[in-house]
């Protein structure tokens, strides 16, 4: 995978720059969706994976948006599952140039 590659999206009418995600994290988050672990620790994992890929500076004005009502946690559901399919094919891609 490439490290420096990045991906834009739209968030409530900003661009907002995310590295991939890391595999164990979709990973863990949908294991714990699986677990019906409980809607709090499913969030908490998928905040965990966004912040990381979004990085300090970002995170912290989307967190701020959210605080403010302007980003609902519906935003932050879509974009997780954009970066997780993205995520999934770079990996099943990876794997399949591997054979």
């Amino acid at each position: 995978m490439d490290d420096t590659k990045q991906y834009v999206t739209q968030i409530k009418g900003t661009a907002y720059r995310f590295a991939p995600l890391d595999p164990k994290d979709v990973e863990r988050v949908g294991v714990i969706t699986t677990m019906n672990a409980g809607a709090a620790k499913m969030a908490k994992a998928m905040f965990r994976a966004l912040s990381a890929a979004a990085g300090p500076e970002q995170w912290d004005d989307l967190t701020d948006r959210y605080v403010a009502g302007e980003i609902p946690l519906t935003e932050f559901t879509r974009v997780f599952k954009t970066l997780s399919e993205r995520a999934i094919k770079t990996a099943s891609d990876t794997s399949l140039d591997a054979e």
